[in-house]
């Protein structure tokens, strides 16, 4: 059986150093201190919108999710590898999981590889780095591509890390506490 504390442990670390990273990266990059800092706020007025849309892809993507498990073997087949690789976590140690690894992609895709190479690019190459683990998962990498594209429009919109990090950690948590919840139920 996995230790979930362990898990939690390595993951988190794997994430911090991916993201300082891409910090690093991006301050090494950087041409000037009027270059916009990817964790400061949003443009000006875009604090509401930004939030709204962050709350409404999250509740699109997390239904999405569940409404595909209802139609697509594949899914509940995934959720059991999840709840095999990550054993029997609590709401917390999911929570890290979910916080550590949407911070550490963000900064390193977002805000740097993004602004390096472009949106597409970028997307694309966050899509390569969530290669499935099985045949099952087939149609994951495509997935992380329509996100990391959502999520780099969001980040290129508000001028800020914040709401890519929101939406991705939101998405994280519920799809991932999903998971590891339906093995206790069963």
């Amino acid at each position: 059986m996995t230790e979930p504390w362990k898990v939690v442990r390595w993951i988190s670390l794997f994430y911090s150093l991916l993201g300082l990273a891409g910090l690093g990266l991006w301050w090494w990059r950087s041409d000037s201190a009027e270059d916009f800092f990817p964790l400061g706020g949003p443009s000006e007025g875009l604090f509401w919108p930004g939030l709204a849309a962050s709350i409404a892809i999250i509740l699109f993507v997390v239904g999405l999710s569940r409404w595909l498990e209802k139609i697509w073997p594949a899914i509940p087949a995934a959720l059991r590898d999840i709840r095999e690789t990550l054993g029997p976590m609590n709401r917390w140690q999911v929570f890290l999981l979910a916080f550590f690894s949407s911070v550490g992609e963000e900064l390193f895709f977002r805000a740097y590889l993004q602004m390096e190479i472009g949106l597409l690019a970028a997307s694309v190459l966050f899509g390569l780095v969530h290669l499935p683990p099985n045949a099952r998962w087939r149609l994951w990498p495509l997935f992380a591509i329509a996100m990391g594209f959502a999520l780099g429009l969001i980040y290129q919109w508000t001028q800020s890390l914040w709401f890519p990090i929101l939406i991705h950690a939101g998405i994280n948590y519920a799809n991932l506490y999903h998971a590891v919840k339906t093995g206790r139920q069963k």
